[in-house]
């Protein structure tokens, strides 16, 4: 599909390559619009691309082309998009290297801001220490998470998560985490001296071997 006379402008007015823009539309199938920054008193157009899309096809576009974009200066995110009553997943592409920076766009928080954008960047940064990990996705309220290299200590990672993020375990590994037997075995193998309960180290068993988290505050 050619990128119309419109999307050209876009591409011109946020300064993206025309390649990329190309790549995108042929990939997705979908219309480029401009991107939407999260501000104190609504949202306002930002120097990135939306894409209306379902998530399958951003984790796939993520997979296969991120390190393409990355040698470009590009980064891809999964995000949600405010329209009326039901959001819509939407991929965001920002000319930037900094992971981080969808977080600051969609100023993820809890309830309240507990946990405020703030305290969400200092746990990711925290968390960083221990292992190589990207955010993938942000919206007003959630953060997605993949592993490159994993913490070396598991279950003491699982624990911090698990008391940052109350609903960790469950938005993970399901609200009854003894449910799985054979998870449950591989989890207490994966912890034998750590003293939390199943949950966090079905949470440790599941970041290891999905190399992904996705957190809520609801």
């Amino acid at each position: 599909m050619r990128l119309t006379d419109e999307e050209r402008a876009l591409a011109a007015l946020i300064d993206f390559e025309i390649d990329l823009c190309q790549l995108i539309k042929d990939i997705t199938h979908k219309p480029l619009e401009r991107a939407l920054r999260f501000e104190l008193d609504g949202e306002a157009p930002a120097n990135g691309l939306s894409v209306k899309v379902r998530v399958d096809v951003i984790v796939g576009f993520i997979q296969k082309f991120q390190r393409e974009l990355t040698a470009g200066g590009y980064s891809t995110f999964w995000s949600l998009r405010s329209e009326g009553r039901r959001p819509r997943d939407e991929m965001v592409v920002l000319k930037t290297l900094d992971d981080r920076e969808i977080v600051r766009w969609r100023r993820t928080a809890g309830p309240g801001q507990s946990p405020s954008t703030a305290d969400i960047l200092a746990a990711i940064d925290r968390w960083a220490a221990n292992c190589r990990l990207h955010v993938v996705g942000a919206g007003a309220d959630w953060l997605a998470l993949s592993f490159d290299t994993l913490p070396g200590d598991m279950c003491a990672f699982a624990d911090d998560v698990a008391r940052f993020c109350t609903n960790a375990v469950e938005q993970n590994v399901g609200d009854d985490p003894e449910s799985d037997t054979a998870a449950v075995r591989a989890a207490r193998r994966l912890c034998p001296q750590t003293p939390a309960e199943i949950g966090v180290k079905r949470l440790a068993h599941y970041i290891q071997e999905s190399r992904s988290l996705f957190l809520w505050w609801d």
